[in-house]
């Protein structure tokens, strides 16, 4: 199956899953508006930390977000995501040692189900783009940092699940796995006419498990 039809599937999930959860939420035929005086309204900034996989590599992961929630089950903000493997072999000819990097981020969608029990489940999407590089021992300047050698970008689309917990009334600690699908990306170099392939085109398909802490008001 290719990307967009994955995307196309999981969209039409997510949004069968929003339209269930305002069902739920909205028992009654009265007219509802987003900022009608019935509805509440919160927000949350957090912080997370995980594991991944880009290509056959560990990878650790940091992120943050930040969401405007609406009656307690749907949030809609912002997210960014960055990435680092293991020190690897270098691939590149006299060179010692190298690492991958890069990030992505954009528009945030999550809905939240049973948001007032202490213990309860989101489903946080995350579509927009990002860029991922490699960065070699070989490649550093006067001042001693590393810049990006190789990079390209790509298109991302993440959806998951995160099971959160409501310590305190402000703060919620949320355990999530998700699945980063990307357009295809190239991460190559040619040396001395030969074309070296650093990663498959879709090495950044891989699953996310994070940990996320939550300061707010839900």
């Amino acid at each position: 199956m290719s990307i967009l039809k994955k995307v196309l599937a999981i969209s039409v999930f997510a949004f069968s899953i929003l339209y269930t959860n305002a069902q739920e939420n909205d028992s009654s035929d009265e007219f509802k508006t987003l900022l009608g005086a019935n509805v509440t309204h919160g927000g949350y900034g957090a912080f997370s930390v995980g594991y991944t996989k880009i290509g056959n590599h560990n990878s650790f992961t940091g992120g943050m977000k930040g969401a405007w929630i609406i009656n307690h089950s749907i949030g809609v903000g912002i997210a960014g995501n960055g990435f680092i493997t293991e020190k690897l072999d270098g691939f590149i000819l006299d060179e010692n040692y190298s690492f991958i990097t890069g990030g992505y981020g954009g528009f945030l969608i999550e809905p939240i189900f049973y948001a007032k029990k202490p213990v309860h489940f989101s489903v946080p999407i995350i579509i927009g783009g990002g860029a991922i590089t490699y960065i070699t021992e070989m490649h550093m300047n006067d001042n001693g940092y590393y810049y990006p050698d190789i990079f390209d970008e790509f298109f991302v689309f993440e959806p998951g699940i995160e099971l959160e917990l409501n310590m305190v009334k402000f703060f919620r600690v949320a355990l999530g796995v998700s699945y980063r699908l990307t357009s295809e990306i190239d991460l190559s170099t040619s040396i001395d006419g030969e074309n070296i392939k650093l990663l498959d085109k879709k090495a950044m398909n891989q699953l996310v498990v994070k940990l996320a802490f939550k300061f707010g008001k839900f």
